[in-house]
């Protein structure tokens, strides 16, 4: 963990905690839309096999492949716990944004990024491929800061903040299946010598910015509605991942994960406890 973060991440308690001019503890969940832009997805091997459904065998050390991969209309929530001090409240956040993904598959080369030469015009052998992946999922922790434009005793109110924190992302169901087939009456190797399938997810952990506004109702003196837009920006995520299989005893992949950009609307209630927010309004 950066060491800045974990200097952010140490303030939190002592920021809530400060009795100096706080007037009240509040306790918030909120709950909306999720969506972004595609994600970019980028693997690669140290696979240096030629296989047989290539023109020529060219010797290299490995394979490079990306995706796009855009995702549906999905959801968050979040909780939080946190403290005024005049317009601003400091707050220690919780949130958790899912959402279902398609994969666009937009280009191959090797490792060093030269060309695949093309495919064999006949050849004993022949493939079928099959590729899908899942859902994305994160779960955040953040320390948030929002400031209010308009004084506390006014019951509707514009507010803008922004926040930091750390961030587990989750890719589900990463699958990739090719499959070979002898066409001729002998295949010498045998055609599932070049089969290879991957089934499995990604899990990493990245560092997030967060930005809000949205505009407060005060429905009473203890209760605010709040409607609200985010953006959040996560730095990119990498793993390895095995094969279930594969012609290469014990290869493995590197994953990277990138252009994680999320925005969501969402709806919160906040309680709050202590002295009232909204001065004057009984």
């Amino acid at each position: 963990m950066p060491f800045r973060t974990q200097q952010l991440l140490a303030l939190a308690p002592l920021l809530l905690v400060s009795t100096a001019a706080a007037q009240s503890w509040y306790l918030q969940t909120g709950t909306g839309a999720s969506f972004s832009g595609p994600l970019k997805h980028e693997g690669w091997n140290l696979d240096t096999v030629c296989y047989p459904n290539q023109s020529v065998c060219v010797q290299h050390s490995g394979y490079r492949w990306n995706y796009d991969l855009p995702s549906d209309l999905g959801r968050t929530v979040s909780a939080a716990l946190g403290r005024y001090r005049g317009q601003l409240r400091v707050e220690v956040a919780s949130r958790y944004v899912k959402r279902n993904l398609d994969q666009e598959f937009t280009s191959i080369t090797f490792l060093d990024g030269g060309a695949l030469p093309p495919p064999a015009e006949s050849s004993d052998y022949s493939s079928t491929v099959f590729s899908s992946i899942g859902e994305f999922s994160s779960r955040s922790v953040l320390l948030a800061a929002y400031y209010r434009l308009r004084p506390n005793d006014q019951k509707i109110s514009p507010y803008f903040g922004a926040g930091a924190g750390l961030s587990m992302v989750h890719i589900s169901n990463i699958h990739y299946a090719e499959r070979y087939h002898c066409e001729a009456v002998v295949c010498l190797p045998d055609a599932s010598t070049y089969d290879n399938l991957q089934l499995t997810s990604l899990t990493g952990h990245s560092v997030s910015g967060h930005f809000f506004a949205g505009l407060d109702y005060g429905m009473s003196t203890r209760t605010v509605l709040s409607a609200e837009a985010s953006f959040s920006a996560l730095r990119k995520v990498t793993d390895q991942l095995a094969y279930l299989y594969h012609g290469v005893p014990g290869l493995t992949s590197e994953t990277t994960i990138s252009a994680i950009r999320q925005f969501a609307l969402t709806v919160k209630v906040r309680r709050n406890f202590g002295r009232p927010r909204l001065r004057g309004r009984r």
